[in-house]
């Protein structure tokens, strides 16, 4: 049989509920968006233009979940067959390279092809109102498929090269936002000197820059060239994706041999030193052990403490300069002030991303691994290890949080102090006062259901990537819808109402509260009231321990 594993996942997929319910709950969440849109977007627009409006919103929305696939979905289905040491059990047959990658690919990612065929027909509905034609829609829609095959094609690559769950999903979210981003960067730096063709070619390995020339009015508005800039733009992105998948299917048989020679070099020298800390930190690291034996453990990979600073550092330089071109008074302020204040959002969900990885790793591999049994029946009691993963996250992530803090007071002043220097405030000056100090206050709300959701999801999920996921998804992902409409909402021509911050603020908290509580709520049941990811299905987990037993059951 061509493919046998392809075949088998597919079958395994048709009958599993999780493919149907997905599609449908993803199609009712792009209808509710396109119904808000068209509710609170500016009724004074011609039809034809509102539907223009609401196609973009919708297309730019489907392109944020392509780009984003390929972290949730296949930037760990091979790095956890080789922390399982798995990987090579499959080559002992005859499957070939191929087959394995191909095979993953399509049990990994199908749901995100569901879900993305799932919006096609929301995507359309402009088509009804005539202001969209159907050249431009297939244009948009193939484009988002590209994207999509690209984001998982890069988290497939990754997934072959590295190990640890963390590193593969953060790398593959990072290439991708990289080569939708800095290719359209250097395109409008290189257009005040280059010749005008050189520009559009530098948009061709990024997303954006397919999805901008796939619009009707970039593709035939009297620019010829821009219709060829499609085409080979959709021809560069399939080429790059095509190239990170054909590269893992020859090196994934060789990989499980270098599995323990990369983890043995990566145990000692530079590396060791960075993640573990000096000689003399890790001595002073140990004082932990008298405090809570899970703290020290949690807490002593730095790992996640400098990838949150090699993220952050380069975003809080962009927002710097953003920031200090917006003190003078100059007809450009405001945009300066926008664009500053979402490049500080941005640092906000790139610090609760890496919260919700760190605060189910830990608890996630221990299940998975069966460690987590041992370690109930000694006398660390299951309120320590809660206590002691949350300490471990304050620990990692509270330099890169204070940076945050000093963002947002500084949005919610420095406009207020320039405005009264220059004797006049800018239209938005209140609701950047009001975001900036809220956002402070939300972020403290949100790391604080972050660590709890994670934590009770990395002991009731089957794996890590499963648990990041439903953490973002029951979190964040009703703020970032909120926070998106709002944004597409100005961006249709309707001022963002005062009130809308302020409830968008206070639901949010809420939210976060009332999340928190349930998940502290279930994880006080105790750790064991969940079976482990490789008991049958219908058997009965063991029986739970009392806080603080030293005895078996």
């Amino acid at each position: 049989m061509l493919l046998p594993i392809v075949h088998r996942e597919l079958g395994s997929a048709a009958r599993r509920r999780e493919t149907y319910r997905q599609r449908f709950w993803l199609a009712a969440a792009m209808v509710g968006m396109w119904l808000c849109l068209l509710r609170f977007g500016q009724s004074s627009l011609p039809v034809w233009q509102q539907g223009q409006s609401l196609f973009r919103a919708s297309g730019i929305l489907a392109m944020a979940f392509a780009m984003l696939a390929g972290a949730f979905l296949t930037a760990d289905c091979l790095s956890r067959e080789k922390r399982e040491g798995t990987l090579g059990l499959l080559f002992l047959t005859e499957l070939k390279g191929y087959d394995v990658v191909l095979g993953k690919l399509v049990a990994t990612s199908l749901h995100g092809f569901y879900g993305l065929l799932a919006v096609f027909p929301v995507l359309g509905l402009p088509l009804l109102l005539g202001s969209v034609t159907l050249g431009e829609f297939a244009r948009i829609a193939l484009a988002l498929v590209a994207t999509l095959f690209l984001s998982l094609s890069i988290g497939m690559l990754i997934s072959a090269l590295w190990m640890e769950s963390r590193q593969t999903m953060t790398l593959t979210l990072v290439a991708v936002l990289l080569l939708a981003g800095i290719p359209p960067v250097l395109g409008l730096l290189a257009s005040s000197w280059a010749s005008p063709g050189a520009p559009r070619l530098l948009f061709a390995p990024s997303p954006a820059g397919l999805f901008f020339y796939g619009l009707e009015a970039n593709y035939s508005g009297g620019f010829p060239s821009r219709a060829s800039m499609y085409w080979t733009s959709l021809l560069t992105i399939l080429t790059v994706a095509g190239s990170a998948l054909i590269f893992p299917c020859f090196y994934v048989p060789r990989a499980w041999r270098e599995a323990g020679q990369e983890s043995k070099a990566a145990s000692g020298g530079f590396w060791q030193r960075l993640r573990l800390g000096s000689s003399a930190q890790r001595l002073l690291g140990r004082r932990r052990l008298n405090v809570n034996p899970f703290y020290w453990l949690a807490g002593r990979d730095l790992t996640p403490r400098w990838i949150a600073w090699a993220l952050l550092v380069p975003m809080f330089c962009a927002w710097a300069g953003f920031m200090l071109a917006s003190l003078p008074p100059t007809p450009n302020q405001e945009t300066y002030v926008t664009v500053s204040m979402l490049t500080a959002y941005f640092m906000h969900q790139v610090l609760k991303y890496l919260v919700a990885v760190e605060a189910t790793r830990r608890l996630s591999e221990a299940r998975r691994s069966g460690t987590l049994e041992p370690l109930l029946v000694t006398p660390i009691a299951e309120s320590e290890i809660m206590a002691g993963q949350r300490r471990a996250l304050i620990l990692l992530f509270a330099g890169p949080a204070v940076l945050l803090l000093a963002t947002n007071l500084a949005h919610a002043w420095i406009p207020v102090l320039s405005g009264l220097a220059a004797g006049r405030f800018y239209r938005d000056a209140p609701l950047f006062f009001v975001a900036g100090l809220g956002g402070a206050a939300v972020l403290f709300y949100d790391l604080h259901a972050l660590s709890l959701v994670g934590m009770w999801l990395a002991v009731r999920d089957s794996g890590h990537r499963r648990a990041v996921f439903g953490t973002l998804a029951r979190v964040m992902l009703g703020p970032w819808l909120v926070v998106a409409c709002l944004v597409l909402i100005r961006g249709l021509g309707r001022t963002v109402a005062f009130e809308s911050i302020i409830c968008w603020l206070g639901v949010s908290a809420l939210l976060d509260l009332s999340l928190a509580n349930w998940a502290r709520d279930e994880l006080t049941k105790g750790l064991r009231d969940h079976p482990p990811p490789s008991a049958a299905p219908g058997t009965r987990p063991a029986p739970a321990l009392a806080p603080g037993a030293l005895t078996l059951p």
